[in-house]
C-alpha cells in the first residue's frame, strides 16, 4: 500500500514539474491532460502527506512520553508562583 502511495506522490511531483515548463503552455491539449492528472493525484497526495505527518507526530509524542516516563496515572507537576502580581 505504501509503495503505491509513494509512486502516486512521485508521479504527482513529476507532473508538477511538467506544469512549470513554459513550452507545455504552447500545447493546450497536453497541458489540459497533465493538469487533470495533476489535480486527480493531488487529493491523494495531500491526504497521504497529512496522514504520514499525523502518524509521525503520534510517534514523536509516544517517544517523548517514553523518554520522560510520562504516564496517565502520574499527576502532572504543578508550578507555583513565588512572587505576587501587582
Amino acid at each position: 500500500m505504501l509503495d503505491r502511495l509513494d509512486s502516486i506522490e512521485e508521479k504527482y511531483e513529476e507532473l508538477t514539474g511538467q506544469l512549470s515548463d513554459p513550452e507545455l503552455l504552447s500545447d493546450q491539449s497536453t497541458y489540459t491532460k497533465i493538469a487533470r492528472q495533476h489535480n486527480e493525484l493531488g487529493s491523494t497526495t495531500n491526504w497521504d502527506r497529512s496522514s504520514r505527518s499525523i502518524a509521525n507526530s503520534k510517534l514523536s509524542i509516544a517517544a517523548y512520553k517514553k523518554q520522560t516516563s510520562c504516564s496517565k496515572t502520574k499527576p502532572m507537576p504543578r508550578c507555583s508562583v513565588s512572587r505576587k502580581l501587582s
